[in-house]
């Protein structure tokens, strides 16, 4: 997924806040790995695999921790 449609993505998750949207990134086995929501004026990740939970508040940290969360994941 390219770096531009992720914050498209996540800009929509944003614009839509009082809509509960998931959006799942899969891995290359086409296992979902990574769950992502707009909550509480926050973007929050959860880890499929680990049931780990991360919060950010910006589009950036959101982007390097989903790059941190699939580098543990894969």
């Amino acid at each position: 997924m390219s770096l531009e449609y992720t914050k498209t993505m996540l800009q929509t998750l944003k614009q839509y806040h009082t809509s509960e949207i998931n959006m799942i990134i899969n891995g290359n086995d086409d296992k979902p790995l990574l769950l992502i929501c707009f909550k509480d004026g926050c973007y929050e990740l959860k880890s499929l695999n680990t049931s780990v939970v991360e919060i950010c508040d910006d589009i950036n940290s959101t982007i390097f921790t989903i790059n941190k969360l699939m580098n543990v994941v894969i």
